[in-house]
């Protein structure tokens, strides 16, 4: 067994080793780079001993045991090799800080560092750019001589408890002052410099949020108005509510009232009125007729945007086959056609779209009672995730360039000595199917007839999706099955 201590020229030759493995002359320049260096360099170099069989390459010797003894290798050659370090080190670092430094001073957002004291230390080339500052402006000075005088108290508070409490991070939002002398609001992530309990300091980075104050504050601005508009319609709707009162009792009343004492005129003194006279009573009733039908329109109308949803599952051909039927029952005398094609169920709210049928068919019976043979049709369809229920008349009829008017609330298409009605029926429609997310529409022409639509949300539609769907995987190559 050997011992290599690893300094080249002198050691190996006070060791006497070209007897074990030649001339020492030419060991000095190849057992060491072979043997130890080029293998345990690393090794040895971290202060790690070890022993390690070797195989020799000179005169034919026998592999030998040699022992590599960390300290003496790092006390006979370590000391260059700490320099070597050193200056390596060095440079990377040199390298690293010139890297992260260029990285900082081109970062989109301020960037800075204080002391202890709060005092600036150090800022990027942002400051300039954004704010108008040069580094050296503010280098020195207090980071409380950028902030609003109206928000010193409280971002020094702030930061000084940030100080106690050793919070490592923290992220705030503050208006500071840029060269101009403008104010603009910043958000500011501060992070505090510690060495074992003590703060040396803080780094900060600083961004401008200017911009998306002004949306903040618009949409706040936005807010305020919506509540107040909210307050303006609640308050509408009380007087509405009022209103409603009023119409049932206040004004009912008295109609009831007019249209008993037109009775009894009638029955008490008929047979000395003259006609023309009876004729007059006759208008003034049919008028008081008309009011109260209309009061009973604007007071369903009213109760159509209160309504909450009770939604069900709801036959629509029964309600469509009743709705007719009581139409039929009211004038036995008129023959009119009725066609019902597929009518599906719907998932609604059962009596508000009672009034919708109602509405429908009771226009067609009304549009289409001027016609030799009236037809009546009513079916639906499907459009997309929509259910589309209709109601086709082949009666007046009316004209497109009109259909504006159609929906909206006390407009009529026709005189009211034609046809009845107070102009407020398909507004209450309207209202109801929205409310249950569908839509109103219709088609006409003048003496051709009329088609009237409504859609609603098909809950099936996912259904018929899956049904139709086949997750059957195709191959294009597999053969085919044999003709038998």
């Amino acid at each position: 067994m050997h011992l290599i201590n690893v300094k080249i020229r002198s050691a190996l030759k006070h060791l006497g080793q070209d007897k074990i493995y030649g001339s020492a002359g030419f060991l000095i320049g190849l057992i060491f780079p072979i043997v130890a260096f080029s293998i345990h360099y690393n090794t040895v170099g971290r202060g790690f001993s070890f022993i390690e069989q070797t195989d020799t390459i000179l005169n034919h010797y026998p592999a030998l045991w040699i022992i590599f003894l960390a300290p003496i290798v790092m006390a006979l050659f370590g000391h260059r090799l700490g320099r070597k370090n050193i200056e390596i080190n060095n440079i990377i670092r040199e390298k690293l800080n010139n890297k992260y430094k260029n990285l900082i001073e081109e970062a989109g957002d301020v960037v800075y560092s204080a002391d202890y004291k709060g005092n600036f230390t150090y800022f990027n080339q942002r400051i300039y750019k954004a704010y108008g500052y040069t580094p050296e402006e503010l280098v020195g000075k207090h980071f409380t001589c950028l902030i609003v005088p109206d928000m010193m108290d409280e971002v020094s508070k702030f930061y000084l408890n940030q100080f106690r409490s050793r919070t490592p991070e923290t992220i705030s939002e503050l208006q500071i002052i840029d060269k101009s002398g403008e104010k603009r609001w910043v958000e500011q992530t501060v992070i505090l410099i510690q060495q074992d309990d003590y703060v040396s300091g803080f780094h900060c980075v600083v961004r401008d949020i200017s911009q998306r104050k002004i949306q903040e504050n618009s949409i706040i601005e936005l807010n305020n108005k919506l509540s107040e508009k909210l307050k303006e319609l609640e308050f509408t709707n009380q007087e509405l509510e009022a209103f409603n009162h009023t119409v049932t009792h206040d004004l009912k009343s008295p109609l009831r009232g007019i249209n008993s004492l037109i009775d009894m005129i009638n029955e008490d003194y008929s047979k000395e009125i003259p006609k023309d006279a009876l004729e007059l009573f006759y208008k003034i009733r049919s008028n008081i007729d008309r009011i109260q039908v209309l009061i009973d329109d604007l007071l369903e109308f009213s109760r159509s945007g209160k309504a909450t949803l009770s939604k069900e599952k709801v036959d629509m051909k029964q309600i469509l086959n009743d709705t007719i039927l009581e139409f039929t029952i009211t004038d036995p005398s008129r023959t009119v056609e009725i066609r019902i094609k597929e009518i599906p169920h719907a998932f609604c709210d059962e009596k508000l779209i009672r009034q919708v049928w109602k509405n429908y068919i009771s226009n067609a019976f009304k549009y289409s009672s001027k016609v030799n043979n009236p037809v009546i049709e009513s079916g639906s369809y499907i459009d997309g995730d929509k259910i589309v229920y209709y109601v086709r008349d082949n009666g007046t009829g009316f004209n497109m360039k009109y259909y504006n008017k159609l929906f909206t609330t006390f407009n009529r298409l026709h005189n009211y000595q034609d046809y009845e009605g107070s102009g407020v029926g398909l507004s209450i429609v309207k209202r109801i199917i929205e409310k249950h997310n569908g839509s109103v529409w219709a088609e006409g022409k003048p003496g051709e007839g009329a088609t009237f639509y409504f859609s609603l949300p098909d809950v099936n539609a996912c259904v018929r999706e899956k049904k139709g769907k086949t997750d059957m995987p195709v191959f294009h190559n597999y053969p085919e099955k044999p003709r038998e």
